[in-house]
């Protein structure tokens, strides 16, 4: 497998591509209620399929939230959250976890649970690395851990062996593990690294 160091030209290419690819994962043969409050999925919580708990500025995320054990899609973005309850563990049906834009430094033992996980979204965070639990996610599809402070990756990533779409910009990564190379299902990968020299000497 061989990757391009790629322009900011084609950059908007890629965004498309890898929008067009959640729009198509996210799609659904039947409509579905969207909940919108905590409180209200607790009523019927074996009904609930999606929550979107956006922009309500969010510290905490409350414990009750593993009680949604059917939930099959979580959008998190644009809250304030440092972390995540260790119940977050009991949803083994998530498939779409959105965290982007908040303030998460590290995840409970219990988050690597999620094994049904094909979508996980964490850019804009304040993560200092990725923990090599990563490589339990062993259907993840889509994984966007830009705009973080990562400075390593590590070379589990090499068990995400059906992740298609991968975005790394805006990190503090100097250089990838030989791994990644790893990963024949991979199409998009979008990076800055910092120190190109290893890269161009070959």
């Amino acid at each position: 497998m061989k990757f391009r160091i790629l322009s900011h030209h084609f950059f908007n290419k890629i965004i498309l591509i890898s929008f067009c690819f959640l729009f198509e994962l996210q799609a659904q043969p039947k409509e579905e209620i969207i909940y919108q409050n905590l409180s209200v999925a607790l009523k019927t919580p074996n009904e609930v399929r999606i929550l979107d708990l956006s922009r309500k500025q969010l510290t905490t995320l409350p414990k009750e939230i593993g009680q949604l054990v059917n939930l099959e899609r979580l959008n998190l973005r644009d809250n304030k959250l440092t972390n995540l309850p260790e119940e977050i563990g009991e949803l083994e049906n998530l498939k779409i976890l959105d965290i982007t834009r908040n303030k998460i430094s590290t995840f409970p033992k219990e988050f690597w649970k999620l094994k049904n996980l094909e979508v996980l979204l964490l850019n804009g965070n304040s993560l200092s690395n990725l923990p090599e639990e990563i490589g339990e996610l062993k259907n993840l599809k889509y994984l966007d851990i830009s705009r973080n402070q990562i400075s390593n990756f590590p070379k589990e990533i090499q068990k995400l062996k059906n992740l298609e779409v991968l975005f790394l910009n805006g990190n503090s990564l100097s250089n990838l593990p030989e791994e990644i190379g790893e990963l024949e299902k991979l199409g998009i990968l979008y990076l800055i690294i910092i120190n190109l020299q290893p890269y161009l000497k070959k």
